[in-house]
């Protein structure tokens, strides 16, 4: 499903450390997003980010970058949604 960036709900994660954020913002933007990351639907019919948090954070970078004639295009991604999920695709995601 795509969502805006700004649309996602970031909650308290884990890993506080996300290492070389822009040499992964350099690589989405040269290679493409391989694997989205992962968002659930919550009853509130908001979106919170469940996997994925160096992907969204380095897809935040350049989305922000307004010098960049593309930035737009990252501000618009196609999230896997959790919910969408069968059992064992769940399992894959250690989730």
């Amino acid at each position: 499903m795509i969502l805006s960036l700004k649309d996602i709900i970031v909650e308290d994660r884990l890993r506080r450390d996300l290492g070389d954020i822009e040499e992964l913002a350099r690589c989405i933007a040269n290679d493409g997003l391989i694997q989205p990351p992962v968002v659930e639907q919550r009853e509130d019919g908001k979106f919170y980010l469940v996997a994925g948090g160096r992907r969204y954070a380095a897809l935040t970078l350049l989305a922000s970058n307004k010098d960049d004639p593309e930035a737009a295009f990252f501000e618009q991604v196609d999230f896997t949604i959790l919910n969408d999920l069968s059992p064992s695709q769940r399992k894959k995601l250690e989730l």
